[in-house]
């Protein structure tokens, strides 16, 4: 299910992708709230990912002096701090 503002996708690469292509159509200034819902996590609670994509996308942040892909997913969902035992 896809909306203006809303994306559902399996994997996580093709939903930021589509994220994308809906913020930057033509005459787009931004898409507020953008929600998107992944849905294809494993039995693990891991996630499917292309990594072409990710590269792709974390470009064309940096092109527009935004923050990578990583910083950001680490602000907001610290892992890496719970796995190593910190906080």
């Amino acid at each position: 299910m896809t909306s203006e503002h809303y994306v559902e996708e399996q994997n996580l690469s093709l939903a930021w992708a589509h994220g994308l292509r809906l913020a930057s159509a033509p005459g787009v200034s931004e898409v507020a709230p953008l929600v998107l819902a992944i849905t294809g996590f494993d039995d693990a609670n891991n996630f499917e990912e292309e990594p072409h994509i990710r590269a792709s996308l974390d470009r064309v942040l940096a092109e527009n002096g935004k923050q990578s892909i990583d910083t950001v997913a680490n602000t907001i969902f610290p892992s890496r701090l719970l796995k190593n035992g910190v906080g």
